[in-house]
């Protein structure tokens, strides 16, 4: 089940806008998440929230 992500924090909503329009970003989101979030300042819940490809899946088609 996907967990909850906080679309209106304005990193969040950057990142998946981000996903959502460069294929090769949302890859490595899916596939390494720590590279691509790295020097993104986020809480730990969101960090986690978008390290789950099911959840960033279920963000980006919303």
């Amino acid at each position: 089940m996907p967990m909850s992500i906080n679309g209106k924090n304005k990193t969040v909503a950057e990142i998946l806008n981000r996903a959502s329009t460069d294929a090769a970003f949302r890859n490595l989101l899916y596939t390494d998440p720590g590279a691509a979030l790295a020097g993104y300042n986020l809480s730990d819940a969101d960090r986690a929230a978008l390290s789950d490809p099911e959840t960033v899946k279920a963000a980006l088609n919303g």
